[in-house]
């Protein structure tokens, strides 16, 4: 749902504007390094700069914080704008704990990144989940996208695809919607 909008609504389009456009972010990574082998870090910041600086080295990134990642990014672009997305933020623990205290930590470093206005933040998140995001987020603009209907969804499924120069039978994309 989400992240297929994501995917292939708006956002890849974006990056024909003048602006530089990170990966989507995501909050949860896969462990594909050694955390062993990092100094210490917050797991959310950590999968939040692998996801939007997939090129850089882990052992780089380990011990930065989200307005140091930006930074640095603004110093390489050649754009006016620096646009990201975080996705799946619905993955984020709700209840007190020690994954609960590192949440808050990386919602303390990214809104310490938006206030220097160099950052430009999509945050996609289930309606139910809004909650979990801090205050200074969500007094953002807010687009809420609510169910599709049949014909919209037929329309999501076979728009990119069209926009790729391709086509997909309608009774290939009836059986899939």
């Amino acid at each position: 749902g989400k992240t297929s909008l994501l995917q292939a609504g708006r956002y890849p389009l974006v990056a024909e504007a003048r602006a530089r456009v990170l990966p989507p972010g995501r909050l949860i990574g896969a462990a594909d390094y050694p955390s062993a082998a990092l100094p210490e870090h917050n797991p959310y910041t950590f999968a939040l700069l692998r996801s939007w600086g997939p090129d850089e080295l882990p052992t780089a990134i380990a011990g930065m914080s989200v307005r140091q990642f930006v930074r640095r990014q603004v110093r390489r672009m050649t754009g006016n704008v620096l646009l990201a997305a975080i996705d799946q933020v619905d993955d984020l623990p709700t209840e007190s704990g020690t994954r609960w205290n590192a949440s808050q930590r990386f919602w303390r470093e990214l809104g310490e990144a938006l206030a220097e206005k160099e950052l430009h933040l999509l945050v996609v998140v289930r309606h139910d989940c809004v909650r979990l995001l801090p205050e200074e987020l969500r007094a953002g603009v807010r687009y809420e996208i609510g169910q599709l209907t049949r014909q919209e969804a037929l329309d999501a499924m076979t728009g990119p695809i069209a926009l790729a120069g391709r086509a997909i039978g309608s009774d290939a994309a009836t059986k899939l919607l």
